[in-house]
């Protein structure tokens, strides 16, 4: 295996290439949003509820939060390159630059898109760019980076709209996958609620036993690290955008009691939901403080 993996200040990119089948252990989701292009090779992406097939010049755009899953395990060599990054450090800087909002841009964007032979060559040597300006970090590779990510934006919203039919289609649902989608939907509707195996197997008709089996082989998680998974997703929200009480975000989150939603945040985030939310306002302090220096030398 060949794998190349660079850190910025407010990114990561990886290059990978490898000679044998592979396969993520588990489901995840992070508070970065994601680009992951597929040069070589083929295999499956579980996003969300669906999978989705992905070939040689297949571009993915993951949003924050979201649970996805990559599965190459019926392919012996697949090359692809990765970049992961919180769009609010580059937020102001491209929406200045092309009124564009980063954010927006992946909650609206986002899914697997099949290039054609024209765009991907160029989407390949947009990436790979952003590749060598994050091991190099050379003069101004932050500004160049924020060109770089405002083209990759704007290239792929025009040929989306050229191209409307680009957007890969789910593959064609199993009954163990129409099982699956249904008892997330369930889930994510009853969040806020007590939800026991019992009650969702009911509302899927089908058995606890059948239920966890098959949930698992889809998701890559159980029934109760999926319904964790999602209420944590809620709590980190609800500590960035509210001034709740974690007792009253707990309440929010579908958990009776506080010590308990404490120890499955810490086992999910590896620090506390207090901690959480005192780390993400000194990032954001952080950030603004940049923007306003990246402002002020472009005076």
């Amino acid at each position: 295996m060949e794998n190349q993996k660079f850190y910025s200040e407010f990114l990561m990119v990886e290059h990978c290439t490898r000679e044998h089948p592979f396969a993520m252990t588990y489901n995840h989701s992070h508070k970065e949003s994601e680009i992951y292009l597929l040069l070589e090779g083929s295999g499956e992406l579980f996003l969300n509820s669906a999978v989705y097939p992905l070939n040689a010049g297949s571009l993915v755009l993951i949003d924050k939060d979201q649970v996805h899953k990559t599965n190459m395990m019926k392919c012996n060599h697949h090359e692809r390159i990765l970049i992961e990054f919180d769009t609010s450090y580059f937020e102001s800087a491209i929406s200045g630059a092309s009124g564009i909002s980063l954010q927006k841009f992946f909650n609206g964007f986002f899914g697997v898109i099949q290039l054609d032979d024209e765009m991907f060559p160029l989407i390949k040597q947009l990436l790979l760019a952003i590749n060598k300006e994050v091991a190099t970090k050379s003069f101004k590779h932050h500004s160049m980076l924020v060109l770089l990510m405002t083209q990759f934006v704007i290239l792929t919203m025009r040929y989306v709209e050229q191209n409307p039919c680009a957007y890969t289609c789910p593959s064609k649902k199993e009954a163990t996958h129409r099982i699956t989608t249904e008892a997330i939907a369930y889930i994510k509707q009853n969040l806020q609620n007590e939800l026991s195996l019992d009650s969702i197997s009911h509302e899927v008709f089908v058995n606890k036993s059948y239920l966890c089996r098959i949930f698992k082989a889809t998701t890559g998680l159980s029934v109760h690290d999926y319904i964790n998974n999602e209420r944590i997703k809620i709590a980190k929200s609800l500590l960035a955008t509210s001034d709740d009480s974690i007792e009253t975000i707990s309440g929010k989150c579908g958990y009776s009691n506080k010590s308990y939603f404490e120890r499955v945040f810490k086992k999910h985030m590896e620090i506390s939901p207090y901690k959480y939310r005192k780390h993400l306002k000194l990032s954001q302090d952080t950030a603004r403080r940049i923007n306003h220096n990246d402002n002020f030398y472009k005076m």
